[in-house]
């Protein structure tokens, strides 16, 4: 697995150089000297992270896949929805173990390890991979793209907190379409479409922890909501004559 700033270097390198003929092997010596490191193992697994996303590209040389213009992270954020959240052939773990972290509601002073974290999730959403099992290496890694992607933070405990703010952000046009209202079993609906990680989606209902009430939004995405309606984005309201809130 590479790491998200070793990925954002790499597009930075080949944008810089738009004319350049770049071969594996030169990308490698340029982001990884061999007088400073003794494998080029890093930059390999960054530029097959790069192809499997599509943000770059190999024929005889590695190019682009996109316009140079546009700002890395922006390319890798999108790439992301894309590509991995919608699909677990690249990365099997990436979505649903979020998904079993934001339906565990509030995860401050559990303080679980990473491999009590794994066990955890293997225990309530059953079955182990045994071609590409889960385990703590992985989910230490897995932290750093979702602490990358918005999805979460650290506490005061080191302890990972669900938060999927820029996700939801980036996703709105896509989950009110051309509606400018909706109800809160609509919205729902229409999140887990446009994010089958979060509530309401094929990979949350999949892998939602056991203990969390159905009837109920996970707090992460409650937590994201009110924090979108201080800051204008969205407009929470539930009249007194209504059966429900809207959004």
């Amino acid at each position: 697995p590479t790491l998200p700033l070793h990925l954002e270097t790499l597009l930075d390198v080949v944008k810089e150089f738009p004319d350049a003929k770049f071969s594996r092997k030169k990308i490698g010596k340029l982001l990884q000297p061999g007088g400073i490191v003794e494998s080029q193992k890093e930059t390999e697994n960054t530029i097959k992270a790069a192809l499997d996303l599509e943000l770059l590209k190999e024929k005889e040389y590695v190019s682009t896949n996109f316009n140079p213009d546009q700002k890395s992270r922006e390319l890798i954020l999108s790439a992301l929805d894309s590509h991995v959240f919608n699909d677990q052939k690249l990365e099997p773990y990436f979505a649903p173990f979020y998904s079993y972290l934001l339906s565990k509601e509030n995860t401050k002073g559990l303080k679980k390890n990473p491999k009590e974290w794994v066990d955890s999730y293997h225990d309530e959403t059953g079955g182990r991979a045994d071609n590409n099992p889960f385990n703590d290496v992985k989910l230490v890694a897995l932290y750093r793209w979702y602490i990358y992607a918005g999805l979460g933070w650290r506490d005061l405990s080191e302890e990972f907190q669900a938060y999927p703010y820029e996700r939801i952000k980036r996703r709105l046009a896509h989950i009110f379409k051309d509606n400018g209202k909706l109800m809160v079993k609509d919205f729902v609906e229409n999140l887990g479409i446009a994010c089958p990680e979060l509530d309401g989606g094929k990979v949350f209902n999949k892998n939602k922890s056991q203990t969390m009430d159905n009837n109920n939004i996970s707090l992460g995405v409650s937590q994201v909501l009110v924090t979108l309606h201080e800051e204008e984005v969205v407009t929470l309201f539930c009249p007194r004559d209504s059966d429900g809130p809207s959004i």
